[in-house]
């Protein structure tokens, strides 16, 4: 398949706006976990899987949008892109941008909101 310069605009429009998902979704991880570490070690509760899950990995989110960042070159770059790899590269990097959105506020918010529940 062979993609106009229109074409490979748009596809690098789409691409660049999942990558700016991911990389928001990083700045805040990046951003807020440290105040999150701080709230929750005075607690005293254990806390829930997902919370400790990403309090052990967001300083390695960044990879991912710096891999996808090279897949989306990859995929502009070609003269003559497949079109599963297209779609593989746009539907993994929104995905990716989701799942990481996903993650960071069910594993940050939802431990305060389940305090402010039992609170009343």
């Amino acid at each position: 398949m062979t993609l106009s310069r229109r074409e490979k605009a748009m596809a690098g429009v789409v691409l660049a706006t999942a990558l700016a998902g991911q990389a928001y979704a990083v700045v805040v991880a990046v951003r807020d976990a440290p105040t999150f570490v701080s709230l929750f070690s005075g607690l005293g509760e254990p806390l829930p899987a997902v919370t400790r899950a990403v309090l052990g990995s967001y300083s390695y989110w960044w990879v991912l949008p710096v891999a996808f960042a090279g897949l989306s070159l990859d995929v502009l770059r070609r003269r003559t892109p497949s079109l599963p790899y297209l779609v593989a590269v746009l539907a993994g990097s929104f995905a990716t941008a989701l799942v990481l959105h996903a993650w960071t506020r069910e594993a940050l918010f939802a431990p305060m909101l389940g305090i402010l529940r039992q609170i009343g």
